[in-house]
């Protein structure tokens, strides 16, 4: 099944994203040189709905190199947003914050301004 998913992907010119919340299910690469697909580390306990930020740092040494790893929730300002780029998340879902705020637009901007390498 994982197979049949990676080939419609690949026919939509989608990636496939895994989910890790915990360090048992980090995934491994795959061998035979596969296409990377998304990693999202998501750090919302879904049982509690808190949000527990040190799982970003826990989980970022376990997952596998060349993938992009997308930080799920949690990430609310640019300092949240830079942190996560410290850590080597390259994607972050933000969600929450936009919604939250008075001024979505602003605060993406915000998001943005802190994590950008390349100036406008």
């Amino acid at each position: 099944m994982a197979q049949d998913l990676k080939s419609v992907a690949a026919r939509l010119g989608a990636r496939l994203t895994a989910r890790v919340a915990r360090s048992r299910r980090a995934p491994r690469a795959p061998a035979g040189g596969a296409a990377p697909i998304l990693i999202g580390v998501n750090c919302r306990d879904l049982q509690t709905l808190t949000v527990v930020q040190e799982r970003f740092a826990s989980l970022a040494s376990l997952l596998p190199d060349g993938w992009p790893a997308v930080a799920e929730s949690g990430v609310a300002s640019g300092l949240d947003a830079r942190r996560m780029q410290q850590l080597g998340y390259r994607l972050a879902l933000i969600g929450t914050a936009l919604m939250a705020s008075a001024d979505p637009a602003l605060r993406l901007r915000e998001i943005l301004d802190a994590t950008r390498t390349v100036r406008p």
